[in-house]
């Protein structure tokens, strides 16, 4: 099939690299000049591991424009508005400019619920992606489910087909019970997170073993493993703005439980800060940090916690010297990690890049004025670092 992906970030790019992957001829759109001529050259323009080695693929293709496709696939982004509220002008535009030119115009993009309902076109799919930046281009192919929301039978056989290589099940549902399931999904991973990060604070004022109380939670089946690691609260480009957005579409006596978790993530971006302040007067001290990125093996600053916690260190008068292996931020000053360290009062731990966990902690500590270490993505053994001469403290620990 002939597929015209419109948009190339995260969701576009991949999206459409991955089936050009199994034989479709796709090719990716973009009203960015820029964007489309590294693209021609091979280069992604945002780190995604392994993203720029499926780019080479004759069955890819870039351009500003198409003619014909038999199907359209609109994956640009859906930011939130000043008021919280999904912003659709992009989404607007591609259906207006793009979505007849398809036999079949799929949305992939987060839109609020009824939106694709709306669409005057005969065969709408909603076919929302659920892929974590990182990891995009095995979720994109090994998928734990894949959804569809439709209302014609014929669209709905073009999905089972284009989908026929995925080794995932398939769920047909209507419009707008499958815009929904994105919502839900990353509400959920969001409310995850807010419970561990909550339950983290709990033990440290208690005096509870997090750790233990941690690891018997993720033996519990029910539960499972996963995002149950306290740190310094969520970003990104989809749990904060998605939570936002379900919020927004709801009465103030929904979701309970939701803005709870909207509240406490809030609370948890500043915990960090006022540990630090716990330990020293922050007026004219120099802070190193590592990590910038709001998760690892991503550029993408969008919502990072860092920024936040930068912003507040700065307001009460301190420096900040910042190294991220890939962060694309104004902060992402230094080198390398021990640029950081040098003659810094404290530092403090933000994204749990695999590089981190491997510096040479005394080293570390001998280049540094001060002795605390905030790791706030608990990535460290708290003796090893106690041992290295570090004042540690972790969240939870």
């Amino acid at each position: 099939m002939k597929i015209a992906i419109i948009g190339t970030g995260y969701v576009g790019l991949v999206t459409g690299a991955c089936l050009a992957k199994f034989g479709h001829e796709v090719i990716c759109i973009d009203r960015n000049e820029d964007k489309i001529n590294l693209l021609k050259k091979g280069e992604a323009p945002f780190f995604e591991p392994g993203l720029e080695e499926l780019l080479s693929n004759p069955n890819l293709s870039f351009d500003l424009d198409f003619d014909k496709a038999d199907i359209v696939m609109c994956c640009v982004g859906t930011p939130s508005d000043s008021g919280g509220n999904v912003d659709l002008k992009a989404v607007n535009d591609v259906i207006e400019k793009h979505a007849s030119k398809g036999e079949f115009f799929v949305m992939k993009s987060t839109v609020p619920l009824g939106t694709c309902s709306k669409i005057d076109h005969p065969n709408v799919v909603m076919n929302p992606e659920f892929l974590r930046q990182g990891s995009a281009i095995k979720d994109t192919l090994e998928p734990d489910r894949i959804v569809v929301g439709t209302e014609s039978a014929q669209s709905q056989q073009m999905m089972q087909n284009l989908y026929e290589p995925f080794d995932a099940p398939i769920i047909f549902t209507d419009l707008i019970t499958a815009e929904l399931s994105k919502y839900a999904a990353n509400a959920y991973l969001a409310t995850k997170i807010s419970f561990i990060n909550e339950f983290a604070n709990f033990c440290e004022s208690k005096g509870a073993d997090f750790r233990k109380l941690q690891q018997s939670l993720k033996y519990d089946t029910r539960i499972g493993p996963e995002f149950l690691e306290a740190g310094v609260g969520f970003g990104g480009s989809c749990l904060p703005k998605d939570l936002t957005a379900i919020l927004s579409q709801s009465d103030k006596n929904d979701f309970h439980v939701l803005r709870g978790a909207d509240k406490a993530n809030k609370i948890q971006k500043q915990k960090i800060v006022e540990k630090l302040k716990s330990q020293m007067a922050l007026k004219g001290r120099k802070i190193g940090i590592l990590g910038l990125s709001f998760k690892p093996n991503t550029d993408d600053m969008r919502d990072a916690p860092s920024i936040e916690i930068i912003n507040a260190l700065k307001e009460e008068g301190a420096n900040v010297a910042c190294y991220d292996p890939q962060g694309k931020s104004e902060h992402n000053t230094c080198q390398n990690p021990y640029e950081a360290c040098d003659d810094s009062d404290a530092l403090l731990i933000l994204t749990e890049w695999e590089e981190f966990r491997g510096i040479d902690l005394k080293k570390a500590r001998r280049l540094m004025k001060g002795d605390t270490l905030i790791d706030g993505r608990n990535i460290y053994d708290p003796d090893e670092v106690r041992a290295a001469g570090f004042n540690y403290l972790g969240i939870g620990l």
